[in-house]
This record gives C-alpha cells, structure tokens and sequence, in this order.
C-alpha cells in the first residue's frame, strides 16, 4: 500500500502536457481499494497501436520518441525515475 500513495504524491506533483493529469483519488468506505481519476486518453496505448499499425513511418516513430524523451527529461528534473517505461504504459490522445 506504501508504494499506492507514493505514486499517487508523485502524480498529485506532475504538470506536463505528456503525462496523464491526476485529479483525484478516494477510497471506498466498505472496501481498501484505492481509485485514482485520471485524465482520459482515447488512443489507448502505444503498444495497441503498434499492434494495429502493419510498419511504423519514420515521422512518427521520431514524433513518439520525441515525446518520451520529453517527458522522461522532465522526470529527471524533478528526480523521478520511471521503473516501467514499456509501451503499454505510454496513452496516446487523439
């Protein structure tokens, strides 16, 4: 459970246009789950769009890495480190 509310106090911290808003979070009176309300993201993830995708154009695969590395420099300026980064935990918005 520490590690829950560690990351829910890194998200609360987070201003980036390339990360998911955080906007709250509560718990239910009857049970000790935890649910966080997030931005919505409606491309879904980057892992089922490559999964869709039959190649990948060179703009675009320099756009996402572009954008990664963007956000993964912010991480670094507030001394966050990513244990996760796969493409399944990168959303993607329309």
């Amino acid at each position: 459970m520490k590690e829950i509310f560690i990351e829910k106090t890194v998200l609360e911290d987070l201003d980036h246009p390339g990360i998911v808003k955080f906007y709250q979070s509560f718990m239910e009176k009857k049970s000790q789950y935890l649910y966080f309300v997030l931005e919505h993201c409606s491309g879904g993830s980057l892992s089922d769009f490559l999964m869709k995708q039959k190649h990948l154009s060179v703009p675009l695969a320099r756009h996402f890495t572009a954008e990664i590395i963007l956000v993964l420099e912010y991480l670094r300026k507030k001394e966050i480190v990513h244990r996760d980064l796969k493409p399944g935990n990168v959303v993607l918005d329309d």
